[in-house]
C-alpha cells in the first residue's frame, strides 16, 4: 500500500479516529517524511510497568506529560522536534523481545514487564519509527474503541 495511502484514504476517514487528540499534522507529518507504516498481523512487545497491565501501561508518553508538552507545542511545532512529539503520541512497540529487554535495562523507568500481542489493521497504525539504538521500533497510534490491554494480553518472562 502507498506509504500514506491507508491515512488519506476517503474510505477510510471514519475507522482513522484515534484514541487521543493528536498534536497537529500527527501522524501524517511521520509518514510524509523518512518513516513507513508498519507490517499488520504479527506479534509487537510492549514494556509496561504492571502485571497485568492496567490502562495506564498504555498512555503514550506525550500524553502522560500532556501540560509540558503543550506549553512547548508551538515552539516544538516550528522545529525538528516536533517530529518527536509526534512520535511520543504513539505507543512504543517493538517487534522484538530482545529490545524489549535491552529497553527494561537501560530505561527501568519504563517497566518490567512485557506483554505481546498481535496488531491488526483495525486496532491502529504501525508507523516504523526506528533509533540507531532501536532499529525495530515502531510507533502505534490506536484507533478510538479498541483496548489495548487486550490486544497485548500474553505475558513474556524477562
Amino acid at each position: 500500500m502507498e506509504n500514506n495511502q491507508r491515512l488519506h484514504s476517503e474510505k477510510n476517514k471514519e475507522t482513522l479516529i484515534f484514541e487521543y487528540k493528536l498534536p497537529n499534522n500527527c501522524p501524517a507529518i511521520l509518514l510524509d517524511g523518512n518513516y513507513k507504516e508498519g507490517t499488520y498481523n504479527i506479534y509487537y512487545f510492549r514494556v509496561v510497568k504492571s502485571h497485568p497491565p492496567t490502562r495506564k501501561d498504555f498512555i503514550p508518553q506525550y500524553f502522560l506529560k500532556e501540560q509540558f508538552f503543550r506549553k512547548r507545542k508551538n515552539m516544538l511545532e516550528k522545529s525538528k522536534e516536533y517530529i518527536k512529539l509526534c512520535q511520543m503520541s504513539g505507543l512504543s512497540i517493538l517487534t522484538n523481545k530482545d529490545d524489549s529487554v535491552r529497553l527494561i535495562k537501560k530505561f527501568p523507568s519504563l517497566g518490567q514487564y512485557i506483554y505481546k500481542g498481535i496488531i491488526y489493521n483495525h486496532h491502529g497504525l504501525i508507523i516504523k519509527t526506528p533509533s540507531n539504538e532501536y532499529p525495530e521500533h515502531c510507533s502505534f497510534f490506536i484507533f478510538k474503541g479498541q483496548n489495548s490491554i487486550t490486544i497485548f494480553s500474553e505475558h513474556e518472562e524477562v
